[in-house]
């Protein structure tokens, strides 16, 4: 089933670095202490939102136009990331469950012809995948859902949540698995534009300071002092 790969413009990419990294990887928590600190931040990000998820349709179809300007961004936000947020946990599952055992396996077990395998012992774990490459080789599926209420005594689906699971799926669909990685330094995903990325934003700083004092604590405390020592004047 060989779907065409998408290809990204410039612009593209830059808004799904800071959709994965500013929106889809934070919790509400975090937003809701990040929109406190700086009100326009959530404009900033509900921008991208817009132009990625509601280009081709109304997203507050119950706002009045001249409505608009009175828009209070970091509740829009918040609202949208509670519908998207589990959505994008259950596709991130399938996307690193693939990228890690289902691609290792396959890549294994064609690289292998059971006659003369000698396993290693970190490879034990695909020695029964042997007799299933004809498994493996198949499209691997995942499952991706969305949420029905039945309160309060009938079947509610929300028309907003569905169109946005469309948009959301149309927007990831056909890119390139080989975006998406870990953060080296919190875990976290991140999508990769250039080559070389390990972090998504601020983790690179703090990857250094953690390596720095694992490296040489004593320099480290000495600057902890002296930075002290010159707060207090």
């Amino acid at each position: 089933m060989g779907k065409m790969k998408k290809k990204l413009s410039k612009d593209e990419k830059k808004t799904l670095r800071l959709l994965v990294e500013e929106f889809f990887e934070k919790d509400q928590t975090e937003l809701s202490t990040k929109f406190s600190a700086d009100p326009e931040y959530a404009r900033h990000i509900w921008e991208h939102l817009d132009r990625a998820l509601f280009k081709d349709g109304i997203w507050l179809d119950e706002i009045d136009a001249a409505e608009k300007n009175q828009i209070r961004y970091p509740s829009l936000v918040l609202e949208y990331h509670a519908i998207l947020k589990p959505i994008w946990e259950q596709f991130k599952a399938g996307l690193f469950d693939f990228k890690h055992s289902v691609m290792p396996a396959r890549q294994f077990v064609s690289g292998h012809a059971e006659k003369d395998l000698q396993l290693p012992p970190e490879a034990m774990e695909f020695k029964d995948l042997l007799n299933e490459g004809s498994i493996l080789s198949a499209e691997q599926f995942y499952e991706i859902k969305t949420t029905v209420s039945f309160d309060p005594g009938h079947v509610t689906f929300y028309k907003r949540s569905i169109n946005v699971l469309h948009n959301f799926i149309d927007l990831l669909d056909g890119i390139d698995i080989s975006h998406f990685s870990h953060c080296d330094h919190c875990g976290r995903c991140i999508f990769i534009i250039r080559t070389g990325k390990r972090y998504c934003p601020g983790c690179a700083d703090k990857r250094y300071q953690r390596d720095k004092w694992e490296s040489d604590p004593e320099a480290m405390r000495a600057k902890e002092r002296a930075r002290y020592r010159k707060r207090k004047g």
